[in-house]
């Protein structure tokens, strides 16, 4: 009985270890990508899950978030970026 039970538990944490390995992978690539921005100091755009273009002039780190600079209407603003909403980054 113990041994089928250690199956069934065995089996549950590798179905759910599996996706959080991909999703680690995934906020990785995207922290490796935000850091190359920061160190060539170049443009970036970002695409949002929903579908929101953010074209970034700077992009910058601070007490370990990001952040992006944009300059709209002649006004320079600071966004947060939040790594888990972003879809793709292009670096310009």
């Amino acid at each position: 009985m113990k041994t089928n039970n250690n199956i069934k538990t065995t089996g549950i944490f590798l179905f759910w270890s599996l996706p959080s390995v991909s999703m680690i992978k995934a906020y990785k690539e995207k922290c490796n990508q935000l850091n190359q921005a920061i160190k060539k100091l170049s443009c970036v755009e970002i695409i949002t899950i929903e579908n929101e273009i953010l074209n970034l002039i700077e992009i910058g780190i601070e007490s370990g978030t990001y952040f992006g600079v944009n300059k709209i209407n002649g006004q320079i603003k600071k966004i947060l970026l939040n790594i888990n909403h972003i879809k793709q980054i292009v670096l310009l």
